[in-house]
């Protein structure tokens, strides 16, 4: 059995290396790299030189997953966030799905589907078969492992994924309590100082809100991506808090304008206003995060400067049980859903609602398909009516 390790050298924590062993046998080994990755990948391209013509080869998956990254996915041209997923799917597959190729059959690969799913959405789960298939056949064509070897043959995808994600499906129900929160959002804000925000969370909370925008997509805002006048948001990014990189928009649709009314434009420009402020105090004081980019909902108060969604989660919560407002476990995609579903039910045309979320029609009249009760109740009252 051949084995590939990577961990830092000893006695000196800032470079790394790897060993390749076969029997308790030192094949190659390789030190002074300056990354744990730069190590791992040239590791990985040296175990599957030595072990390409051997009779009796050993490869695991991780082993050829990695190999099909560097030779298919890296330097090619992909966005950083596309790889940075790929690896991703690499750590889960090392987790689940280590050890000999030849032993994974299609009954034991169905099961780890089986499971995944159980946890995740079918489009992630299709994603990380495709992304196994792809580099079984990379493998297969490279005369590195056989036909015998591809597992994936026949595996069926569940239809439900993740029990359809139901705490994100959630919304608030009523325009009235939408627009208690609003208000109760906006009565939070203190526009008496210039200082630094110490509430950020209220104010992201108000624009998810407000606009129905991606969470990913507010905290990209810069102050360029404002135009004041017009009371307009160009968005046409999005922000990566677990990634810390920029990535281009969803789909093309997604790169749009948001309306805005004044009170937006005054909050945004106090938001702005405060960014300055802590400017001026950096000047004298070194903090932890930069504001690099300029990010309109950056702070000092949490790592890297941007919360997370799990962080706004959390906040967005605690202030719907302060203001008794349902459902209490809402997450910021409820949001998102709360201004769809809001939109939807005062009339406006289903292609408006769409183009100012980003989205298509046949996404909305698939998701989007419910009435607030207000609505729902008058609707109900009408039809008993025709029906006299």
């Amino acid at each position: 059995m051949t084995t590939l390790r990577v961990r830092p050298v000893k006695n000196n924590s800032q470079t790394w290396e790897y060993e390749i062993r076969r029997n308790d046998r030192t094949l190659k080994y390789q030190g002074g790299f300056e990354t744990e990755k730069n190590a791992q990948d040239t590791g990985v391209l040296e175990y599957v030189e030595l072990e390409r013509n051997r009779r009796n080869k050993y490869f695991t998956l991780p082993i050829l997953f990695r190999y099909w990254i560097i030779m298919q996915k890296e330097n090619q041209g992909y966005e950083p966030a596309t790889i940075y997923d790929y690896h991703k799917q690499e750590k889960l597959i090392e987790k689940k799905l280590g050890g000999d190729i030849s032993k994974i059959t299609l009954s034991k690969y169905q099961l780890f589907i089986n499971e995944l799913s159980k946890t995740n959405a079918k489009k992630r789960v299709n994603r990380l078969n495709n992304s196994i298939s792809n580099a079984l056949r990379f493998a297969i064509h490279d005369h590195l492992i056989t036909l015998d070897d591809y597992f994936v043959e026949g595996v069926t995808i569940p239809i439900k994924g993740t029990v359809n994600k139901r705490t994100q499906k959630k919304f608030i129900t009523s325009e009235t309590e939408v627009i208690k929160f609003r208000k109760a959002l906006r009565d939070e804000m203190d526009f008496s100082h210039t200082g630094m925000i110490k509430d950020i969370y209220t104010y992201i909370i108000y624009f998810l809100l407000q606009t129905g925008m991606r969470y990913s997509e507010l905290i990209a805002l810069t102050p360029c991506d404002i135009d004041f006048e017009k009371k307009i948001i160009k968005t046409y990014r999005r922000y990566s808090t677990e990634k810390h990189t920029f990535s281009k928009a969803k789909t093309e649709g997604s790169k749009r304008d948001i309306p805005l009314i004044d009170e937006d434009i005054a909050i945004l420009k106090h938001l702005i206003a405060s960014q300055k402020y802590e400017e001026d105090i950096r000047n004298n004081t070194t903090f932890l995060n930069e504001n690099k980019h300029n990010f309109i909902f950056w702070t000092i108060i949490v790592n890297h400067g941007l919360p997370t969604t799990a962080q706004v989660t959390k906040q967005l919560q605690v202030k719907l049980k302060k203001y008794d407002i349902k459902p209490y476990d809402l997450t910021v995609y409820g949001l998102r859903h709360t201004v769809a579903s809001l939109w939807l039910s005062k009339g406006l045309p289903i292609e408006v609602v769409a183009v100012n979320l980003g989205n298509t029609p046949e996404t909305l009249r698939s998701v989007y398909r419910h009435l607030f009760d207000e609505e729902k109740s008058v609707g109900q009252d009408k039809i008993r009516e025709m029906m006299k």
